[in-house]
């Protein structure tokens, strides 16, 4: 089912609707860019905080990307356990790894890649 909601794969009986919408009666970048897909195993770049979350748009402006670390509660996650800013260069996330496997929870993680 997780791979027909975002048309991976068309249904070959039966429908998929989402908001009463036929997925298949909406064009797919329509309907994707509706829809946050996050695996269970977390991915995190070698990248600032804020190249990890522009990620997901690539087009995002800065204020869109600290509304979307709001909605995701990251944005409190980085004032609380980091000092640093999203774009700050010397908070590249691979060299912060054991900061994250030690202290911040694996939902925590979760909300940065959202």
């Amino acid at each position: 089912v997780a791979n027909l909601i975002p048309r991976f794969y068309d249904v070959t009986g039966g429908s998929i609707t989402v908001d009463g919408y036929e997925v298949r009666d909406v064009t797919t970048e329509s309907l994707r860019s509706q829809i946050g897909i996050v695996p269970q195993e977390t991915v995190l770049f070698s990248a600032t905080v804020r190249e990890n979350i522009r990620y997901g748009r690539l087009d995002a402006t800065d204020a869109e990307i600290e509304a979307a670390a709001k909605s995701a509660n990251a944005h409190r996650l980085m004032l609380g356990h980091f000092s640093a800013r999203y774009e700050d260069e010397n908070l590249l996330l691979n060299e912060a790894k054991a900061i994250f496997e030690n202290t911040i929870l694996a939902q925590e993680r979760l909300r940065i890649a959202l």
